[in-house]
């Protein structure tokens, strides 16, 4: 009975531990992460959240929302970042890789 008792702690202690956080939706039903220490948390449950910089991938950027050279004719964007889920910054890495081998390669205009 005393390991039925001490295996069923163990099991909600560590299903409290990899929880992920709740995010209530927003008002358009959004599920937005509102601060670091959030993204950090679901990022370290599942891997495949983690966001990655486009540029750190060597893929060109040219983020024109962070500049007045876009149809507002306004800066819009605070930097010319662009991110993508680890997952996708995998495929679109293999792709640049593919289309540098013959001579050719993607541009990232937002992200």
């Amino acid at each position: 009975m005393n390991r039925r008792i001490n295996f069923l702690i163990a099991f909600v202690l560590a299903a409290c531990v990899s929880a992920p956080p709740a995010i209530a939706p927003n008002r358009y039903g959004l599920r937005v992460v509102a601060d670091v220490a959030t993204y950090e948390a679901l990022a370290r449950i599942d891997p495949d959240k983690r966001l990655v910089d486009v540029a750190a991938l060597g893929i060109p950027i040219d983020i024109r929302y962070a500049t007045t050279d876009n149809f507002m004719k306004r800066q819009l964007y605070p930097v010319a970042r662009a991110y993508l889920r680890a997952p996708a910054a995998r495929a679109l890495s293999l792709a640049q890789r593919e289309l540098s081998a013959a001579g050719i390669g993607l541009k990232v205009y937002d992200g």
